[in-house]
């Protein structure tokens, strides 16, 4: 909504509180996390983003809510279709069922992990 209102050249809030609160209903409750991948240049990855998914604690985003991914192709002139060069994944959660504690975040590829952090939910904002 804030892109929108930049691209009118208006100022987003300038309806007040109220406006801004009513923009963010939608996501109230709910937890997204966004991973990007970068994939190895030597390895060309051709066609849809990778089946990528993220779980926290176990449990997968499509068990929850849903997740979205957008790809990154490289530069090129072929016929042949652009090697994806990355991927941004985003995967939104019920923000309850993570509560406000310290949860293992999981990224998966085919069901094997690419990647594992920690993040501690009860110290965020």
């Amino acid at each position: 909504m804030a892109e929108e209102h930049a691209r009118l050249n208006d100022i987003w809030g300038r309806g007040g509180q109220r406006e801004v609160e009513e923009a963010m209903r939608p996501w109230r409750g709910r937890l997204s996390i966004l991973v990007h991948l970068v994939l190895r240049a030597g390895l060309p990855y051709v066609g849809d983003v990778p089946p990528v998914e993220m779980a926290v604690d176990g449990t997968t985003a499509a068990q929850l809510e849903d997740s979205r991914r957008s790809i990154v192709y490289a530069n090129c002139g072929n016929d042949q279709g652009c090697p994806v060069i990355g991927a941004a994944v985003e995967a939104t959660f019920d923000a309850a069922s993570v509560g406000q504690t310290m949860r293992s975040i999981r990224v998966l590829w085919n069901d094997e992990p690419l990647a594992r952090t920690s993040i501690d939910f009860g110290a965020l904002d």
